[in-house]
């Protein structure tokens, strides 16, 4: 299951009654994607699966590594605000924007677990602000105060990031291309480094001490 908001629960039940396992995953970022691919190869082949699901993680990274480099320098010391409906979303956000080199210092969710919030306490940056059940005035004092760079959430937060005069970017699940697994990874850099560094932000952004 990517999905933990939807998931868990529905998971946990086909477990109890008929057999079923689970496993929790995710494809965002290089250190989740592997992570990911590795647990579901040893579940379905064992060992020999697992050194097939590396090597092509390592091909993968190859290919892919150089083209997030060219980004990351691009993006080098940003901050970022990121509020998303699930925990589980929001650790592997956290995770994949620090492998992008940009720095979280707001982290909202609209539900998770007591677990969940303490992973995203341990992956967050020092001094970082985490919400639980955000609402737009809580987005917008934390941002106010925060001053991120950029704002990476759903797309009912676009509103109050672009009045706010900060760059959004939608991680959404309805995309007209993919967000996750290596590919992913790709657009979404890309779209944060087009986003970010658009210079229609020197006239658009707003004074957010005001």
């Amino acid at each position: 299951m990517e999905c933990s908001g939807s998931m868990a629960y529905l998971s946990q039940q086909m477990e109890k009654r008929f057999g079923i396992p689970a496993l929790k995953v995710r494809f965002i970022g290089f250190n989740d994607i592997k992570a990911s691919l590795v647990q579901i190869a040893d579940s379905i082949g064992g060992r020999e699966y697992v050194e097939r699901a590396l090597a092509l993680v390592a091909a993968e990274e190859a290919r892919v590594e150089p083209i997030i480099a060219a980004y990351r320098r691009k993006l080098a010391g940003k901050t970022a605000a990121v509020c998303v409906g699930g925990a589980y979303k929001a650790i592997a956000m956290i995770r994949l924007l620090k492998e992008f080199g940009v720095r979280p210092v707001l982290i909202g969710t609209q539900h998770g677990s007591a677990d969940d919030y303490k992973t995203i306490n341990d992956f967050s940056v020092d001094g970082a602000v985490i919400i639980n059940d955000t609402s737009p005035s809580e987005i917008e004092k934390y941002v106010r105060e925060r001053q991120p760079d950029l704002f990476v959430g759903n797309v009912k937060e676009r509103t109050l990031a672009l009045k706010m005069g900060i760059p959004f970017v939608d991680f959404n699940h309805d995309r007209k291309y993919p967000l996750t697994t290596y590919e992913g990874m790709i657009n979404f850099i890309r779209e944060l480094d087009l986003t970010s560094n658009s210079p229609v932000w020197k006239w658009a952004a707003t004074e957010l001490s005001a």
